[in-house]
C-alpha cells in the first residue's frame, strides 16, 4: 500500500510540475511565438543577400511523424500532413511532450549560480530523484552530443528532434530522390526546428533562465500571463535591443546565441521568487536568499530606476521604454490592499505583462537568425545553355559553415525551368553536378533551375539560352596560352634584341594555382605558382583582363601584368612586364563547348598584317637583377619598340589559345 501511495504521490506531483514548470503555454503561446518568427523570417527573405534566391512555398504540405495525442508521460505520435509553417508550429507544441518529463528539461542558468550547474537544481524535494540533471541548450541543441542524463531510470526520455538531429535529416534529405521518404526527412527537420525554436523562446522566459522551479501552488505570474496571441508586440523592432541583436547576430555557433538570450533575460528581469534589491529594507529573493542572482538589482533611483510611489512600483528604462520591474505594495492575508510597502517585493501579472513586451520583442528579432543558421548555405547555379549541343549545365554548391561543417554535397533533383515558354523538366544532380537535353528552348529564352526540399527552394539567377559558338567555348574553357612576340626592342643599356612573353597553360605543373572568371563579357584571370627546387626559387605572378564583342568574335581590349623571380644561391633576377592590345580577331576554332581533348581550343591572333602595329600599346619590361656575391643591382628596361622592320621571315604578333582543361 505504501508503494502504491508513493507512486500516486510521484505521479499527482509530476502532473503538478508540468503544468507549474511550462514556460509560455505549448497549446498556444509557443505555437504563436514561433509563427512570429516564422513570418518575420519570410518577410526578410528578399531583402536579405544571402536568402534572396530562397523561397517558401506557403501551401505545399510535407508528410511525416507528429504528435497526435500529448500526455504527461507518455504520447501518441503519427502521420501528419503539414506546411512548412504548420510544422515549425507544432515544434512550438511538441517540444512540451510528453509534458512532465520535457518540463524539468526546460531550464538552462547562464549563470550556474549553484555549483556552476546550469540545469534546474530547484527542485521540489518530493521529485528530487527524478531530477535528469540536463538543461535545455544540451537538450534541445545536443550541441555536445547525445544526450546521456536523464534517459535512463524510471522517467527516463530520449532526445529525438534536436537541432543536431533536424541538421542531419535535412542532410539526409539533400542525398534522397524518393518523394515520400525525402518529404518524411524534411518533415522533421522542420519539426526540429520548431522545437529549438521553442527553446530560444524559454531563454526569453525568466523562470527559466534564473533556476526558479517555483513549486506547487506558487506558479509565476509570467507564465500565467502572457498566454494570448494578444501579447505578441505588433512593432517588435521598434521595442528590441540593437546591440544584443548585433551581438547574437555575430555569434559562430546556435549555442552562444541562446546563451546570450539566456543572459540578457536573466540579468535584465526578475521572476517572482528571485528579486532583488533595496526598498524599504532590503530586498531579498525567497530562493537562495543568501546567494541572489546579482543583476538586476531593484532601486529607487538611478542607473535607469525609478520608484512611483503611488504604483508601489519599480520602472526601468529600456532605451525609450519604461518596463515595470517588481511591485512592493502589501497585502494583509495576502488578499486585502494596504497602503504600505513591504520588504518582499514581488512580480505580479501586471509586471509580468510589461516585461513581455521588451523580451518577446528580442526573440522575434533573433529568432529569424536561428532559422537562417538552420538551413544549409545553399546555391544553384546555370553554367551553361548551348544551343549546340541543346543541354543545360548547371550545379548546386554548399559551403560549409559552423552549423554544417561537415562535407556533403547535393544529390537529389534539380528542376530546370524554361521561364520564357513555363516548361520544365526534372533531372538528379549528382555530387552537386547536373545536366539535361530534355528541356526544350530557343537562342534567347529565360532558363532557370531550383531545387524543392519540403516547402523549401533555392533558385539560381535566370540565364539566357544560347549565344554563339565562340561565347559557348570560353565559358567552358578554364586557362589559355599566351605568346607575344615581338622582333625588334631596345633596352635602356643599348641592346637591340627579339623578346618573348609567354604564359603557358594549366598544363605546365609550374602553375600551382588559376583563378579564371568570366562574367558577361569580361574574362579575369589570375595565374600563381611558387616552387622551389634545390637549384633554385621560382614565383610567378600572372594578371589578365580579356573584354569581348559581344559575338565572341573579337578581343576588344586586353591587359596583362607579370612578375616573374629567379632566385638562387649566387643571384635574384625580377622581370616585370605589362602591356594593352586592342581588337584582337578570332583566328580558328576546333572543339565544341566543354572540350577536353588536346585538340580542343579556341583562338585569336594579331599580327604585323592585322593590325598589331595600331593596337599594341603601353608594353613594359624590366629587367632587374640582384648578384649576391657582389652585392650589387643592375636595372635594364625597354626604351623602344620597332613594328615596322621586322627581320626577313620574322614578324611581330600576340595570339591566345582558349583551352578547356582537366
Amino acid at each position: 500500500m505504501k508503494n502504491k501511495i508513493a507512486f500516486l504521490t510521484g505521479i499527482l506531483a509530476y502532473v503538478g510540475l508540468a503544468l507549474i514548470l511550462s514556460a509560455y503555454g505549448n497549446k498556444d503561446m509557443h505555437t504563436y511565438i514561433n509563427d512570429a518568427i516564422t513570418d518575420a523570417f519570410i518577410k526578410q527573405l528578399p531583402s536579405d543577400p544571402d536568402l534572396k534566391n530562397y523561397f517558401l512555398q506557403p501551401n505545399v504540405k510535407v508528410k511525416g511523424t507528429g504528435v497526435t495525442a500529448p500526455g504527461q508521460y507518455y504520447i501518441t505520435e503519427g502521420d501528419m500532413n503539414q506546411t512548412f509553417k504548420e510544422w515549425l508550429r507544432h515544434g512550438g507544441y511538441s517540444a512540451d511532450e510528453p509534458e512532465a518529463l520535457q518540463a524539468i528539461r526546460h531550464f538552462y542558468d547562464p549563470k550556474g549560480l549553484d555549483g556552476g550547474r546550469r540545469y534546474l537544481t530547484d527542485f521540489p524535494p518530493l521529485l528530487g530523484l527524478a531530477n535528469p540533471e540536463v538543461d535545455i541548450l544540451s537538450w534541445a541543441l545536443e550541441y555536445n552530443g547525445e544526450v546521456v542524463n536523464g534517459t535512463q531510470g524510471l522517467h527516463y526520455l530520449f532526445q529525438y528532434n534536436s537541432w543536431e538531429d533536424g541538421k542531419r535529416s535535412f542532410a539526409q534529405a539533400m542525398q534522397e530522390t524518393d518523394p515520400v521518404k525525402q518529404d518524411k526527412l524534411m518533415a522533421h527537420a522542420w519539426r526540429s526546428l520548431g522545437e529549438s525554436l521553442h527553446a530560444l523562446a524559454d531563454m526569453a522566459c525568466p523562470v527559466h533562465v534564473r533556476n526558479d522551479g517555483h513549486p506547487p501552488g506558487d506558479a509565476d505570474p509570467f507564465e500565467n500571463a502572457i498566454q494570448g496571441i494578444g501579447y505578441l508586440p505588433a512593432s517588435p523592432q521598434n521595442l528590441w535591443d540593437q546591440a544584443l541583436i548585433n551581438k547574437m547576430k555575430g555569434r559562430d555557433s546556435i549555442r552562444q546565441i541562446f546563451h546570450d538570450m539566456a543572459l540578457y533575460t536573466n540579468e535584465n528581469f526578475f521572476t517572482n521568487q528571485t528579486v532583488y534589491g533595496s526598498g524599504v529594507e532590503p530586498i531579498k529573493p525567497v530562493i537562495r536568499p543568501g546567494n541572489p542572482y546579482p543583476l538586476p538589482y531593484a532601486r529607487e533611483t538611478g542607473g535607469g530606476w525609478e520608484y512611483v510611489a503611488d504604483e508601489y512600483t519599480y520602472y526601468k528604462d529600456f532605451g525609450t521604454t519604461r518596463v515595470k520591474m517588481c511591485k512592493d505594495r502589501y497585502y494583509f492575508a495576502n488578499t486585502l490592499t494596504t497602503n504600505y510597502r513591504t520588504a518582499a517585493a514581488y512580480v505580479d501579472l501586471d509586471v509580468a505583462k510589461s516585461q513581455s513586451t521588451i523580451l518577446l520583442s528580442n526573440l522575434i528579432g533573433i529568432g529569424p537568425e536561428v532559422v537562417k543558421r538552420f538551413l544549409p548555405e545553399m546555391k544553384v547555379n546555370i553554367d551553361d545553355v548551348s544551343t549546340i549541343d541543346n543541354h543545360v549545365y548547371g550545379s548546386v554548391d554548399i559551403t560549409r559553415n559552423p552549423e554544417y561543417s561537415w562535407i556533403f554535397s547535393y544529390n537529389s533533383n534539380v528542376t530546370i525551368w524554361n521561364y520564357t515558354k513555363n516548361k520544365t523538366v526534372t533531372t538528379k544532380a549528382t555530387n552537386g553536378q547536373f545536366e539535361t537535353s530534355a528541356l526544350a528552348f530557343s537562342e534567347g529564352d529565360e532558363i532557370q533551375a531550383y531545387v524543392t526540399l519540403g516547402g523549401f527552394q533555392v533558385y539560381s539567377e535566370k540565364v539566357k539560352a544560347g549565344g554563339s559558338v565562340y561565347e559557348q567555348f570560353i565559358k567552358k574553357s578554364n586557362d589559355f596560352y599566351l605568346n607575344l612576340a615581338l622582333t625588334n626592342v631596345t633596352f635602356a643599356s643599348g641592346t637591340t634584341q627579339g623578346l618573348s612573353i609567354v604564359s603557358s597553360d594549366r598544363n605546365d605543373l609550374d602553375w600551382d594555382q588559376i583563378d579564371y572568371q568570366l562574367s558577361g563579357q569580361q574574362l579575369t584571370v589570375k595565374k600563381t605558382s611558387d616552387i622551389a627546387d634545390q637549384w633554385e626559387a621560382r614565383k610567378k605572378t600572372h594578371q589578365f583582363i580579356f573584354t569581348f564583342s559581344s559575338d565572341f568574335l573579337k578581343i576588344t581590349s586586353f591587359h596583362t601584368d607579370i612578375e616573374e623571380i629567379y632566385e638562387n644561391e649566387s643571384n635574384k633576377i625580377t622581370l616585370t612586364s605589362s602591356f594593352d592590345i586592342e581588337n584582337v580577331p578570332y583566328d580558328v576554332f576546333f572543339g565544341y563547348p566543354g572540350g577536353t581533348s588536346a585538340l580542343d581550343f579556341s583562338r585569336y591572333t594579331i599580327d604585323d598584317y592585322n593590325g598589331i602595329r595600331t593596337n599594341f600599346k603601353n608594353f613594359k619590361y624590366k629587367n632587374t637583377s640582384y648578384y649576391k656575391n657582389d652585392n650589387k643591382t643592375y636595372v635594364d628596361e625597354v626604351v623602344s619598340v620597332d613594328l615596322f622592320n621586322a627581320p626577313i621571315f620574322e614578324k611581330n604578333y600576340f595570339w591566345v589559345w582558349f583551352r578547356k582543361t582537366e
